[in-house]
């Protein structure tokens, strides 16, 4: 009798994503120069993007296109708060999710009665909407975008100190993606949504699911989440 069975690792998922973090968090900082660092910390926040839009179109089903501009309207409401009413930047993280959630609200009424490739063509429209708005509006900065918010990196920080900054609270950015995902997606209201697929929603009302009010919930969270992106970014 051997324990060579239990040694056998049968699902190395679990490992392999914690060597991956583990290598995205200590290589940008160590080996890459300024602009190398700056591309991760880019990568970090558009990665955290994804996984929050993940929970929109695979959890709640909701095939929309808007991510970006929620994240922009998290960007844009919290650094007008800043610029214009002297809001730190940690009232900016606060704030950027409320964004997030009101323009969330905004969208998510057209879903109640759309739904697949039409609703997903009005969020490209309201998408494209916000962009033309936000170049031809002077208060807004027109093309040159909102400068002057408030930063988290201190003054007497280097460039590259900033960088690095930036780097890792961008990182725990997705890591806090990756455990909101997680939470949502695996618990009950994943489940839920779960036995609600996409054009089989009689089934899951039959099983007394309210499956509209869950997909609601899930919807308005990663909007929240998208938000917070946009406000540190």
């Amino acid at each position: 009798i051997t324990l060579a069975a239990e040694r056998r690792i049968l699902n190395p998922a679990p490992i392999l994503w914690l060597i991956g973090l583990a290598v995205v968090a200590v290589v940008p900082p160590l080996v890459g120069n300024n602009s190398f660092v700056l591309a991760s910390t880019s990568f970090a926040m558009y990665a955290a993007i994804n996984v929050i839009w993940m929970l929109t179109t695979g959890t709640a089903g909701i095939f929309s296109l808007a991510a970006l501009a929620t994240v922009g309207a998290g960007a844009y409401g919290s650094s007008y708060l800043s610029v214009y009413f002297h809001f730190p930047w940690w009232a900016m993280w606060l704030t950027g999710p409320l964004f997030g959630f009101l323009f969330g609200v905004l969208i998510t009424i057209p879903a109640i009665r759309l739904k697949g490739l039409y609703y997903a063509l009005l969020t490209v429209g309201i998408t494209e909407l916000c962009r033309v708005y936000v170049i031809q509006d002077q208060t807004l900065g027109s093309a040159n975008g909102l400068l002057g918010a408030d930063t988290f990196v201190p003054g007497w920080m280097s460039d590259r100190g900033g960088l690095i900054l930036g780097f890792y609270l961008g990182f725990l950015l997705l890591i806090g993606a990756l455990t909101l995902y997680r939470v949502v997606n695996g618990q009950r209201l994943g489940r839920l949504l779960r036995a609600a697929p996409e054009n089989h929603e009689a089934f899951a009302e039959a099983l007394g699911i309210n499956y509209r009010t869950a997909r609601i919930q899930v919807f308005l969270i990663s909007s929240s989440a998208l938000g917070g992106v946009g406000a540190f970014y």
